[in-house]
């Protein structure tokens, strides 16, 4: 395993050995500018890797193709990245592409890749968007890799991975998450590296997200998953827009007997779509 390395550095290793068959990196660092001269470089080598792990990646997906330029032997890939906003990682349409034309022998894909919703300078945060490309019969029939698309009730972080998968340092808190084989939403508490149980969430009865910094952006998706008898979300900054988005879900609810609110600054707007969401509560 190598922390990091330059593209130059990746590509002299699989110059260097062309026996490798796994390799196992934190990350691979953009330094070179010149696409057109690393494809050139590559292509006096072919490598006969088979298993390609990155567990922090910080490339883009058009920089990782690069990456791709003389592998065309690799079975087993798994990608770890991180950002603070929407990127190209998420793009499924891409991704089905990259695969199908750059690594015909892949077997074994799996990913995790995030960014935080409430920093995005558009609303793009719609996960039910995101797991579109992956309901395609490519993911769901041909490969049989079920992917996942997660909005992390903490801090608004937007999750798009393969499961089940591990990932290190990763919030273990409440999520609410939509399956590539299914249209259907459910709030969990269910690690990522476990397999999925839906019964195991149905069993809940109380919700506590005190002081989880959900924002507006999470009370989003939390709004359609009020199926709790209590509910604590003090603490949380939802605003007035936050507290719209509860109000549509108390509206019709009949399972909720108890809801905390407490320090949201949801204002005078707030209280307003509260209090006419309960005329119709029963």
């Amino acid at each position: 395993m190598i922390r990091d390395c330059t593209y130059e550095q990746y590509f002299f290793i699989l110059n260097q050995l062309p026996c490798l068959k796994t390799f196992t990196i934190r990350d691979c660092l953009v330094k070179h500018t010149n696409g057109k001269s690393l494809i050139s470089a590559t292509s006096t080598f072919q490598s006969s890797l088979e298993s390609l792990t990155m567990n922090d990646c910080s490339v883009s997906l058009e920089n990782f193709e690069l990456l791709l330029q003389s592998i065309n032997t690799l079975r087993h890939l798994k990608l770890i990245s991180r950002s603070r906003r929407l990127y190209s990682m998420f793009d499924g349409y891409r991704w089905e592409n990259i695969i199908r034309t750059k690594l015909p022998a892949l077997c074994n894909f799996q990913c995790f890749f995030s960014y935080i919703a409430f920093t995005s300078s558009t609303h793009a945060s719609n996960i039910e968007s995101l797991i579109v490309p992956f309901r395609a019969p490519f993911w769901v029939q041909e490969k049989r890799w079920l992917v996942c698309c997660a909005c992390v009730l903490r801090h608004s972080n937007i999750w798009l991975y393969t499961t089940p998968i591990c990932v290190p340092d990763i919030d273990t808190s409440f999520i609410c998450e939509i399956l590539s084989t299914n249209d259907s939403y459910h709030l969990t508490k269910r690690p990522i590296h476990t397999i999925i149980n839906p019964a195991s969430d149905e069993n809940l009865t109380e919700l506590n997200l005190q002081q989880h910094l959900i924002f507006w952006t999470g009370a989003i998706y939390l709004a359609n998953f009020m199926q709790q008898s209590k509910a604590n979300l003090a603490k949380n900054q939802l605003h007035a827009m936050g507290a719209q988005y509860m109000a549509d879900a108390l509206r019709n609810n009949v399972t909720l007997t108890t809801l905390n609110l407490y320090d949201n600054d949801i204002g005078n707007e707030g209280i307003k779509y509260i209090a006419e969401a309960l005329v119709h509560n029963t």
